[in-house]
């Protein structure tokens, strides 16, 4: 059983950011963390920063959407090396 710990503000938008720019969902990042179930989902909500995509909650983009989210994506990797 993993004890509570309480995280600085500092720490949880690390984990943030890293969640953010790695290709893992909630529950695989939380495990390979440590961190208990729900942790990225409360952060993400008390910060008020929306989630990535889901890749299985995708709808079809019309072209310039998917446009613009290529270009978010191509930034995003660039800022989170």
């Amino acid at each position: 059983m993993r004890k509570n710990r309480k995280y600085s503000k500092a720490e949880c938008l690390s984990y943030l950011e890293e969640y953010m720019c790695s290709s893992q969902n909630h529950s695989e990042f939380e495990r390979e963390k440590g961190l208990k179930r729900t942790t990225i989902s409360r952060w993400l909500r008390i910060f008020g920063i929306e989630d990535k995509p889901s890749p299985i909650m995708s709808k079809k983009l019309s072209q310039t959407e998917q446009e613009l989210h290529d270009r978010i994506q191509t930034l995003s990797r660039i800022l989170c090396k």
